[in-house]
């Protein structure tokens, strides 16, 4: 269980016109915002199968939480907000964690996890609007991350994927949905003899789903780097070069 109280000032009867074109307004009415946590665990090291296990399940509910609630004047530019309380939103996480070794050397592991919540927001009031209108928004998130590896005495080899589809719906907007994907895979190795240490990674990450054309690409990304120790290793030489194909343009 946790709460907080908002700040002092917004809960003063006031209006700050410093900007004319943006007005601040306190709201005496504002109460204390509370949050009830549950959580729930579990971990196991199964050591004869060389196998490590954790899930964990976490929700949260917050009442009486916080939002602006805006105003625009369409003819004089002038917006006029405050904060107000809106309806109470939730939480659910749920997280997975597995871990399988293969011999000494081996070792495949996979990060899995699944969270909802509901929150609700005011949507941009201007005259026209006899009302504001209260926005819920249900949003799904669904990720995983799969990861094979090889640690050996001088060598040293991984490969991995990532997957994360993300969803929303917000119910202020009729048959509006929303749908993002991020995935990407990845490759990195490195290669230890006496003082020397040389090592390459190459990524490959994708985008999906947004409304900018400019954002749905594929960009990889391949880095090298060099390493030498002296003074018994009380001293490092580095050199490295980032993004060698010059495609991670922002």
């Amino acid at each position: 269980y946790e709460s907080y109280l908002p700040s002092l000032l917004s809960t003063l009867n006031f209006v700050d016109d410093t900007n004319p074109l943006y007005i601040t307004e306190g709201n005496p009415d504002l109460r204390r915002v509370m949050t009830h946590n549950a959580s729930l665990g579990y971990r196991a090291n199964l050591n004869k199968h060389q196998q490590t296990i954790s899930l964990s399940l976490d929700y949260s509910k917050k009442l009486h939480p916080i939002t602006s609630l805006t105003r625009f004047n369409t003819q004089t530019g002038v917006y006029r907000t405050k904060s107000v309380h809106v309806h109470s939103g939730d939480r659910l996480a749920f997280r997975s964690n597995y871990t399988q070794a293969f011999k000494e050397y081996w070792e495949f592991t996979n990060r899995l996890s699944f969270s909802y919540s509901r929150d609700y927001n005011y949507l941009l009031q201007t005259e026209e609007m006899s009302s504001p209108i209260l926005n819920r928004r249900n949003s799904c998130r669904l990720e995983e991350s799969p990861r094979f590896s090889y640690r050996g005495d001088a060598v040293k080899v991984s490969i991995g994927g990532h997957i994360a589809i993300d969803y929303y719906d917000n119910d202020a907007f009729e048959s509006v949905t929303e749908r993002t994907i991020n995935y990407g895979a990845d490759v990195s190795a490195e290669y230890r003899w006496r003082s020397f240490t040389l090592g390459t990674d190459f990524r490959m990450r994708g985008y999906d789903g947004f409304v900018v054309s400019e954002l749905i690409r594929i960009i990889p990304l391949w880095n090298v780097y060099g390493q030498y120790k002296f003074l018994r290793n009380k001293a490092t030489l580095e050199i490295g070069f980032s993004d060698i194909l010059n495609k991670d343009k922002g």
